[in-house]
């Protein structure tokens, strides 16, 4: 009896051991798994905040508004900036190579037309912004809205006395004065000007205008700031560049001038939207609420000269930037931006043929 009775102590005791064992590996399971959720959480929390950005929009003045707009949200903004020679496009194309898998939530564009055709081909998302309420229904459309615009201008070198009158754009290229610059039509704000002037008054029209460019001698240049630096230094009689670029030049003090026009005038807005298929569509809402409200756009047109608010196109004061009256471009036509991308497809072609060297 006295052996069977050790025998079961030492049972006990090894039943007991199991059972702690058994216990205290459940604890630390649990105490692991409690780390590892944390960890995690820790993880998510870092990282809801964020959402992607693509830019065409300067980065010299865009970067400063993406600081703003991140404490206005509290977001994280990663964002991707284009370059000048290939404004707009550059991130639309980008846009069209990831389709399959987007890496972009917001893509705000300089100047319309990519914006266009990216909704044409469905990378783009419908939202109805509740802060474009105030968006005069133009600038704005299923898939986009208007932030901010810019107008063309004529512009020549303040060393050259002008003795003739320009009323037009189109003017410019029908003088013996030359030689003209304008960017090129392939990128940014030119596929604007030149789908405008096809949607008004016929694709021959705007064909015939890039004819008579060409006649000219144009000089067409990677971008409107080349332009804008070339007519300043001399190098051209006359440049076609936007309200923006020539205000650099002249906040450098190098003599260029502006050319009110009375005719054919355009101005064309930036646009904000939403990609298809945003990897963090709710922080992109997010986002593009702050950057299309009617604070986003004024904290826009202060940060950067030649920007004007879209909510007030006919009013004069509106056209006052950098110390100069572009109130001139307030009777400029009001284009049916619907109309563009259609347009661009079959006028793209046949201008680059024209206007290639």
């Amino acid at each position: 009896m006295e052996a069977d009775a050790r025998a079961e102590i030492v049972s006990g005791k090894v039943g007991r051991m199991k059972i702690s064992l058994v216990s205290l590996l459940g604890v630390a399971l649990l105490l692991g798994g409690c780390n590892h959720s944390s960890t995690q959480s820790s993880t998510t929390a870092q990282t809801d905040n964020r959402v992607t950005l693509y830019c065409s929009v300067d980065e010299e003045f865009a970067r400063p508004l993406v600081k703003q707009l991140e404490q206005k949200t509290g977001l994280q903004i990663v964002v991707l900036y284009d370059t000048e020679a290939t404004k707009t496009a550059g991130l639309a194309n980008r846009i069209r190579a990831e389709r399959n898998r987007p890496r972009c939530d917001v893509y705000w564009a300089s100047a319309l037309m990519q914006t266009l055709l990216l909704s044409d081909d469905k990378l783009l998302a419908p939202y109805d912004s509740p802060a474009r309420k105030d968006v005069p229904a133009r600038f704005q459309g299923a898939t986009w809205t208007g932030v901010g615009v810019r107008g063309r201008v004529v512009v020549s070198p303040g060393s050259f006395t002008q003795s003739v009158d320009v009323r037009s754009p189109r003017e410019v290229a029908n003088l013996v004065l030359n030689p003209v610059g304008i960017s090129n039509p392939s990128f940014g704000t030119a596929s604007d000007w030149f789908c405008a002037y096809a949607t008004r008054s016929g694709d021959n029209f705007a064909l015939t205008f890039a004819r008579d460019f060409k006649a000219a001698h144009v000089r067409v240049l990677p971008g409107n700031g080349d332009v804008a630096r070339e007519t300043a230094s001399g190098n051209l009689r006359f440049g076609v560049c936007d309200t923006d670029d020539y205000l650099n030049q002249r906040r450098e003090k190098t003599g260029i001038t502006l050319v009110q026009t009375t005719r054919d005038n355009m101005f064309t807005p930036g646009a904000a939207s939403i990609l298809a298929g945003a990897p963090h569509l709710q922080n992109a809402k997010k986002l593009l609420d702050a950057l299309v409200s009617k604070e986003g756009e004024a904290a826009l047109i202060k940060q950067m000269p030649g920007v004007f608010s879209i909510r007030a196109t006919q009013a004069k004061a509106n056209w006052k930037s950098g110390g100069e009256d572009f109130s001139f471009l307030a009777s400029a036509p009001q284009d049916d931006y619907s109309k563009w991308a259609a347009t661009w497809k079959r006028i793209r072609e046949p201008l680059a043929r024209i206007l290639t060297p």
